[in-house]
């Protein structure tokens, strides 16, 4: 969550964030939406933090997804069991 409340503050130009966590099925669904400047006409560039993001969450036999929002803005979803396999690098 951090990751993805840091770049919305420094790349996205957003003036609204929604922070949803949930528990489904033995997971924990973390899902952060901006209204931001993206749009999918221009694809999304992985960064360090994007790329940890997804590192992360693959650590804990997750995963983390970026999806663009109609007309404008970014959804970040991260999936992680509630008691993962921790795995190692």
């Amino acid at each position: 969550m951090q990751e993805a409340l840091t770049n919305v503050l420094l790349h996205s130009k957003a003036t609204l964030v929604k922070i949803v966590v949930e528990e489904e099925n033995d997971k924990v669904i973390l899902t952060i939406a901006d209204n931001g400047i993206y749009t999918e006409e221009n694809p999304l560039k992985l960064g360090f933090g994007t790329n940890g993001m997804m590192e992360r969450c693959k650590l804990l036999s997750g995963e983390c997804t970026f999806t663009g929002i109609s007309p404008q803005g970014l959804t970040v979803t991260a999936i992680v069991p509630i008691d993962p396999p921790i795995t190692k690098k």
